[in-house]
């Protein structure tokens, strides 16, 4: 029987190449969440995200990306205003490649942020540091995914210690004894199983394969 609470987010990425494979996968991970009774939080492309929302009620539906303003001259950028108008669920900030790759700094978190609880869309903050967390004016309801670069399949992929990141765990909840804080960086069936003392865990490119989701699921008792 999985732990009660625990959360499953799956980072899926630039993949897959076509809506017919992203629906036929998001179709497995829905039987999942169903199955194990766990909650799952799905962060497709967006040119996906509003097909899957629509067939799989069960499992949570958000952006793997947002900018903070409402609307305007922005091309290619998607706003808050229209995750929460098109009804689904959630936004990812703060993810490594967004600041490996796209040089995004702390100040445009804060403003993305901001921005998605103006608009009442719940955030999915990957932090690299409390400090990150000590800089947020609303805290409330935001999950937090501790997601230190160096241990992230996409910069290395090391595997962290279990006492560091049970000391990370421990002044987290110093700090925000009811909200969650997740773990992510290069996670596998087994190691889940060391470092099940967080909420749940946020899972990379290998969430891609509902086989491998699966296999990370059945370790979480």
């Amino acid at each position: 029987m999985i732990k009660k609470n625990k959360i499953l987010i799956l980072n899926w990425k630039m993949q897959p190449s076509s809506l017919e494979s992203a629906l036929r996968k998001a179709k497995e991970i829905s039987f999942l969440s169903k199955k194990y009774k766990i909650e799952i939080y799905l962060a497709s492309p967006a040119i996906y995200a509003l097909e899957i929302k629509k067939k799989f009620k069960n499992i949570k539906v958000g952006l793997q990306n947002i900018y903070f303003e409402k609307s305007g001259a922005f091309t290619g950028e998607i706003s808050p205003l229209m995750i929460s108008k098109n009804k689904l669920d959630f936004a990812l900030i703060g993810h490594s490649e967004r600041r490996v790759y796209f040089k995004e700094n702390y100040k445009v978190f804060l403003k993305k942020i901001k921005a998605c609880q103006s608009s009442k869309v719940k955030v999915i903050f990957c932090f690299e540091s409390l400090k990150e967390i000590k800089k947020i004016k609303n805290k409330k309801g935001i999950i937090f995914a501790y997601e230190p670069r160096k241990y992230i399949s996409s910069f290395g992929g090391k595997i962290i210690e279990k006492e560091k990141l049970k000391k990370i765990v421990e002044n987290f909840r110093k700090i925000l004894p009811q909200e969650k804080i997740l773990y992510g960086g290069s996670l596998n069936p087994e190691n889940v199983k060391e470092l099940n003392f967080v909420d749940g865990f946020l899972i990379g490119i290998k969430s891609i394969n509902p086989k491998f989701v699966r296999k990370i699921i059945e370790n979480l008792n």
